[in-house]
């Protein structure tokens, strides 16, 4: 999480040059999303959460939390950069340049994104995602019932058995 003030040229995120229009451009639109499929594919949005929050999940796609003025001061931040040693297509790369108020700079550099083939995600990863998603709309013990029907699926004896366990 953010816990320092940073310099007026806060940031210069590294992307592959085959993901700029998608998540770069038109700048000020990517800068102000207005909902959360908007705020899914900005840069700047992604960028601001994962700094000032610490993470960017369904939460942080909330309405609420799209118009934060601490998120919206860094996202006018950001300004991205063509990340020339890219393997995208194949994986999604990435990093972060942080520029302080005292010079110094700080960066973070995923060469291979979490989840590709080259770099999976491991059961435990996926079964905290899982559940972290689940907390928005579902009850714990509901969560761990679809996740179980879901890992024992050779035993649902119709649609109908996982319809209602999805339901609640």
């Amino acid at each position: 999480m953010l816990n320092y003030e940073v310099s007026e040229n806060l940031l210069a995120p590294l992307v592959p040059a085959g993901v700029v229009k998608a998540v770069c451009e038109p700048v000020a639109a990517k800068r102000r999303p207005k909902s959360d499929y908007d705020a899914k594919f900005s840069l700047p949005y992604a960028v601001a959460s994962g700094l000032a929050r610490g993470r960017l999940g369904l939460a942080e796609l909330a309405p609420s939390a799209l118009a934060e003025p601490r998120i919206e001061k860094l996202m006018d931040k950001i300004e991205y950069a063509i990340d020339t040693a890219s393997t995208f297509p194949r994986h999604y790369s990435g990093e972060v340049v942080v520029t302080l108020d005292d010079g110094r700079t700080a960066s973070n550099r995923v060469a291979v994104n979490p989840g590709n083939p080259d770099r999976p995600l491991t059961d435990a990863e996926i079964e905290a995602k899982y559940f972290e998603n689940c907390a928005i709309s579902k009850k714990e013990t509901d969560a761990r019932r679809i996740r179980d029907l879901v890992l024992d699926l050779e035993s649902v004896k119709n649609a109908f058995q996982f319809e209602a366990a999805l339901g609640g």
